[in-house]
This record gives structure tokens, C-alpha cells and sequence, in this order.
């Protein structure tokens, strides 16, 4: 049931290039359908009792800023990142709304910056700070965390109601076949 209503959600928020956001408890992903598909379909259900689906919101720039780039000027030692200093640079268009800086295969960067208001991973995060520079949360990123939280919570409750409406009724899930119960179907069949 869960899995139906995890890939009924991947046709409700497609968007146009048919792709859709998947959070789950520790990480945000943009996939195509078909991948999402497979992976909602590999998952076991504790697994996907975390994930949430939703529309595409967000642009991830894999942004690379390099030796080169740096020593042209682009970035400079203590230099603050953000959105407009991306524009100026001309990394991004004016028609980017959100950016994630990630960390890339590039020589290590040894420029000690402030990253503010964007989107960061984890590993870029560490890149950073490992260099005395700081980053400071965009506060997207803080109202997007709330809101997973908020639908994680209202996710649990539905599911506990499900369970909750299969014990009242006397029902229980089936338990899982042990291998000679599958050995003992497959014979039956042939």
C-alpha cells in the first residue's frame, strides 16, 4: 500500500521534465521518474515510511571554484559568498532562485571564505569550515528543514492510524514466508 501511494505522489509532483524532489530523513534528491520508481521499489517499508515526495523547488549547482578561478580574482581570502557575489561572477543567472554549493573532485580549495544564504552539503560544509571559513544557513534552508519535520510527523501519524485501523479491525499484516513456505508454493505451482 505504501509503495502504490509513494509512486502515485512520484505522477502527482512530476514536473515537466519529469522528475520529482525525494526527501528523506537525512537527504534531499532530485531523480527522474523511472529512477525514482526503482528506487521506491527496492526500499523496504521502514525505509520508505521516511521518505516524502514533492515538486521540484530547488536548482544544485555543482559548484567548483578552483585555483584558477581564484587566482583570476573570482574568490578572494575572506570574501563573503553569496547570491549576489555568484551573480557577479556570473556563475548564476538572475533566474536562479536557489543555490547548493557541494563539494566537487577539484584540488582542495585553501581560500578562507564566509558562505551566507546558501545551500550547502555536508562535505562542502566540512571543506570550509576545515580552512576557517564559515557558513552561515540560508533561511530556506531552515524553513525547508521545519517543514520536512512537519511532514514527517503528520506522515507517522497516518501511518500509525493505518496500523491503528488494521488492529481494530482484527487485522495484521502477513508475516513474512519463511523458505520452504516459497519452496513449498514454487512446487505446488509446477
Amino acid at each position: 500500500i505504501l509503495k502504490n501511494s509513494l509512486i502515485e505522489e512520484l505522477k502527482e509532483y512530476k514536473d515537466k521534465y519529469n522528475r520529482v524532489e525525494i526527501h528523506s530523513d537525512n537527504s534531499t534528491d532530485i531523480m527522474n521518474i523511472n529512477n525514482a520508481t526503482n528506487y521506491i521499489n527496492s526500499r523496504d517499508t521502514t525505509t520508505l515510511s521516511t521518505l516524502h515526495i514533492g515538486p521540484v523547488d530547488s536548482v544544485i549547482i555543482p559548484l567548483s571554484i578552483n585555483r584558477k578561478q581564484a587566482a583570476s580574482g573570482l574568490i578572494t581570502e575572506g570574501d563573503v559568498v553569496d547570491m549576489q557575489a555568484l551573480l557577479d561572477a556570473r556563475l548564476i543567472s538572475k533566474k536562479i532562485k536557489y543555490v547548493k554549493v557541494v563539494l566537487s573532485r577539484v584540488p582542495n580549495f585553501t581560500k578562507k571564505i564566509t558562505l551566507k544564504g546558501l545551500g550547502v552539503t555536508k562535505g562542502a560544509k566540512a571543506a570550509i569550515e576545515a580552512v576557517g571559513g564559515t557558513v552561515e544557513v540560508a533561511q530556506y534552508i531552515v524553513e525547508a528543514q521545519q517543514r520536512l519535520e512537519k511532514s514527517n510527523k503528520k506522515s507517522a501519524a497516518k501511518q500509525q492510524a493505518r496500523l491503528d485501523a488494521l488492529a481494530a479491525a482484527g487485522k495484521q499484516k502477513p508475516a513474512k514466508k519463511t523458505a520452504e513456505q516459497k519452496a513449498a508454493k514454487k512446487a505446488a505451482k509446477a
